[in-house]
């Protein structure tokens, strides 16, 4: 997953916790004069985060880059019994 830095960081910083586990899959293949210098190769890219200490606690992660029919997307939603985050859809959105 291409730069997930950015996505994750303030998720795992919310929940005083480190990654177990992820699944990521990609979606949309790039076309060659996209593929960038660290080898990524999916417009989309959206991984499950399966984090330490509490069984059911996960973080969802989609980026979106190059090449789609949307604008670009970075971000994760956080949702709770006491309340929820939602990283802006739009840049310089509210949280």
């Amino acid at each position: 997953m291409h730069y997930v830095t950015h996505a994750l960081s303030p998720a795992l910083a919310l929940a005083d916790t480190r990654v177990e586990s992820v699944r990521c899959l990609g979606s949309s293949r790039l076309t060659p004069d996209h593929i960038g210098v660290a080898g990524e190769r999916f417009g989309t890219e959206a991984a499950l985060f399966k984090l330490s200490g509490d069984d059911d606690l996960v973080a969802n992660v989609t980026m979106s880059f190059f090449q789609l029919g949307r604008s670009y997307l970075e971000g994760f939603s956080v949702y709770g019994d006491e309340g929820a985050l939602e990283w802006p859809q739009l840049e310089g959105g509210p949280m």
